[in-house]
């Protein structure tokens, strides 16, 4: 590879590092499995629709589908806004999230993503590779009859958050999908009354990366300017990188950037599924996962080597104990959380024993499903935990802190289900599973007082 394009990888990497990188996603990232092979997702979904509202689905123009099919439903005398419940009807079928969104939203430093698509891809692949699929990422959406804006800083939030800049997907016409629909949503994001200043914020002091937009010449033009309160010739604190082949491709539109926007970085070559697929491999090569705990160092002895939280819950509490499980993983904390492996087959107590006895934090999840006095997994656990902790009291001192239960909902620490023991350290709650900086702090140093010591004992 030159070395310049070398450079240009390793800038955007860097300012991905640093958390500088806003991706702006386009319909180019996007596309469904047929047994003919792999179909742009929108070129696919303009064939369904078309199909539907009985017009003609040949030759459509490649990139521009949609607009296509509803150009020939209008010019047939239909209605325009029967074109936008038939797309939300289709929806409704599900559709596989596509690898190039899953590898996109497993580069953790990413937290702010604008989608100039509909859909909800990219909110299921985050909510799936960062919070196990429960619906935890945050969704703002801009329309042609309300204004969403960031509440707060990217930086300052605890979880990803996508926005739909076009709008998203409802069965009334509030989102794009004819040419004339971008020209209205354009014209609404450069009103002074309508723009959504913090978003652009936001946007005008971190990198941009316009992935697959397939953006006409001013198109591409406005999405570089308009978050900017200066020219584009007038430069800007940090590059935006462009990765699409009609941009790449317009050669008065390169033109345009190399004499007004020389901060603006287009890589050649490569379309946005293959570059995502390059961005993912050498962004998880120089960040690989922290290692888990291997079943065959697991010693004999009762020691907490190789130390890890141990989260311990109800099922039915599962998906609120994801977020904390994916919170304490995004701290590098390692955590044991699915024990469907130990639930079955024989010696199922000695292993979860063994477990208990080499993790570093103990952490009851205590909820109303918690109090049931039927035989559960969870009671084995607790039960287990708490053997261990009464037959090691000179190792577990009062300064040791082993069992650290956390309340999920309005459960009263004196509820006489709940063991003595779980009652004496102070609970920490959160509602919903839903963690805090503070909780995730508190964790994170316990769990590695317990590294440090045993290290220290070596």
């Amino acid at each position: 590879m030159p070395p310049e394009i070398e450079t240009l990888w390793a800038q955007l990497l860097g300012y991905i590092e640093e958390g500088l990188v806003v991706p702006i996603v386009g319909p180019g990232l996007l596309a469904t499995s047929s047994p003919e092979g792999d179909t742009p997702y929108y070129a696919h979904l303009a064939v369904r629709l078309a199909h539907k509202i009985g017009v003609p689905s040949e030759d459509l123009p490649r990139g521009d589908e949609l607009n296509e099919v509803a150009c020939r439903y209008l010019a047939r005398g239909g209605q325009v806004d029967d074109l936008y419940s038939q797309l939300f009807m289709l929806s409704k079928e599900t559709t596989p999230i596509p690898e190039t969104l899953l590898q996109l939203a497993s580069i953790w430093p990413l937290r702010l993503f604008v989608t100039t698509t509909f859909d909800s891809l990219l909110e299921r692949a985050l909510n799936q590779v960062r919070f196990g699929g429960s619906p935890m990422t945050e969704v703002l959406r801009y329309s042609l009859t309300k204004v969403d804006d960031l509440k707060r800083s990217i930086s300052e939030s605890e979880r990803p958050l996508v926005y739909y800049l076009f709008g998203q997907l409802k069965s009334i016409p509030d989102f794009a999908v004819t040419h004339e629909d971008i020209l209205e949503f354009v014209h609404s994001l450069q009103s002074e009354t309508r723009h959504p200043p913090n978003l652009y914020k936001e946007l005008e002091d971190r990198s941009l990366l316009i992935l697959g937009s397939g953006f006409s010449d001013w198109l591409a033009r406005f999405f570089l300017r308009a978050p900017r309160r200066e020219r584009l010739s007038a430069g800007n604190k940090r590059p935006s990188f462009v990765v699409d082949p009609e941009i790449a491709g317009d050669s008065n539109l390169i033109l345009f950037l190399n004499r007004f926007s020389r901060g603006t970085r287009v890589f050649p070559a490569l379309g946005p599924v293959e570059f995502v697929a390059e961005l993912y491999r050498r962004w998880t090569d120089a960040h690989p996962l922290p290692p888990q705990p291997s079943e065959s160092r697991v010693s004999a002895a009762p020691s907490r080597e190789n130390p890890f939280v141990f989260l311990s819950y109800a099922s039915e509490d599962r998906p609120a104990v994801e977020r904390i499980r994916q919170a304490l993983a995004e701290a590098r904390v390692d955590v044991f959380f699915d024990k469907e492996g130990l639930e079955g087959g024989e010696n199922w107590e000695a292993k979860l024993r063994e477990k208990i006895r080499r993790c570093s934090l103990f952490v009851p999840i205590i909820s109303r499903n918690t109090l049931t006095t039927d035989r559960r997994f969870f009671r084995t656990e607790w039960n287990q935990a708490l053997e261990l902790f009464r037959q090691s009291p000179a190792y577990y001192s009062a300064a040791d802190v082993f069992i650290q239960p956390v309340a999920i909902d309005g459960t009263a620490e004196e509820n006489e289900r709940i063991p003595p023991e779980f009652r004496i350290p102070q609970w920490l709650r959160l509602p919903e599973g839903r963690p805090t900086p503070q909780f995730v702090k508190r964790v994170r140093e316990l769990h590695r007082g317990s590294q440090l010591e045993r290290a220290g004992a070596r």
